[in-house]
């Protein structure tokens, strides 16, 4: 009698085990090497079974049933939000029920300028509800200059993860045949190709800035450049937690900021990249064309750059056109 209890016992055991072992594997991916996504729709007055049974016909899961039975098991029968959803068949039946239980998303299209630096990136992302204020702006050191402007879709409350892989894959898609290949050399073409963008409004003055610009290094004159006081000033007010402001102003106060930015206080080029340039400001770094001129200013009114051979010209410029 002993016997056949414990011989029951075990089978019961082992019938457990593999029911047990059957209802995960039906929790599995239905395919989890596809990339596609079905966009699914739960509907505000759409019953448990019913969403569920409807995940089923999508080929979004295996077993209504086993899935069915996870929920309630997990207590979201209850907590499953209307909306639309984008979903994958490489998803589990835990994450797509994980996914329901969150709340669709919505997706938006976001507009990155071109030049734009990494505090208005972060501030357009944040006020379009893709990401939180302030995320991107810890990584401002080896992020500034690669968020390349274009125009994006993104779902809102994305993690950063997700808006950074489609940053790097679009700047790498955009630049791979046109940056050289040693990372330091195509770095520093970044930084002025940012600064060029920033100075410039005609593209067509691009390589003629470029090569004022490298001259001006090659002698070790400073760069003046007023953009990168402006770029001080983000960095500064982002350093002291404060809330994002665009700079619309430059002071004569401000040639005195205390940053490595300043290229009024400062020879070289500055630590890194002002913004994101666009891909006209980065070939024109790439062919900087030789000139006479030594110096420019850029007309707002007429968007041309006026260039000037001597500081005695160049003074005439400023009060012809800037004051």
């Amino acid at each position: 009698m002993a016997y056949l209890f414990a011989h029951h016992k075990k089978a019961l055991v082992f019938g457990f085990f593999i029911l047990g072992s059957l209802f995960l594997l039906t929790l599995r991916p239905v395919d989890p090497g596809i990339l596609s996504q079905t966009s699914f729709e739960v509907r505000s007055g759409d019953s448990f079974w019913q969403i569920i049974s409807g995940l089923h016909s999508a080929g979004l899961i295996r077993s209504s049933v086993s899935t069915g039975g996870l929920a309630i098991l997990r207590g979201q029968v209850r907590s499953l939000k209307p909306g639309r959803y984008e979903l994958s068949p490489k998803l589990s039946s835990i994450e797509i029920l994980d996914t329901l239980e969150g709340g669709s998303k919505k997706e938006v299209v976001v507009i990155i300028p071109e030049g734009a630096s990494l505090y208005e990136i972060d501030h357009i992302l944040s006020s379009s509800g893709v990401l939180g204020q302030k995320t991107l702006l810890p990584l401002h050191v080896s992020l500034e200059g690669y968020l390349f402007p274009d125009t994006y879709r993104f779902f809102t409350e994305a993690s950063s993860s997700e808006v950074l892989t489609k940053f790097k894959e679009n700047f790498e898609t955009q630049t791979k045949d046109i940056l050289p290949g040693d990372p330091r050399e195509a770095r520093r073409i970044l930084i002025l190709a940012s600064l060029i963008e920033k100075e410039v409004p005609n593209p067509s003055d691009g390589r003629v800035v470029a090569g004022i610009l490298e001259k001006r290094l090659k002698e070790g004159m400073p760069l003046q450049i007023d953009a990168t006081l402006c770029y001080a000033k983000l960095e500064a007010t982002a350093n002291k937690g404060l809330t994002f402001e665009p700079c619309n102003e430059v002071l004569s106060s401000d040639k005195e900021i205390k940053s490595a930015y300043n290229t009024y206080k400062n020879r070289g080029l500055p630590p890194g990249p002002i913004g994101s340039p666009s891909l006209w400001a980065i070939q024109a770094a790439l062919a900087p064309q030789s000139s006479p001129y030594w110096f420019y200013i850029s007309d707002s009114k007429t968007k041309k750059t006026i260039f000037a051979r001597t500081l005695e010209e160049q003074s005439r410029n400023i009060a012809r056109y800037l004051r």
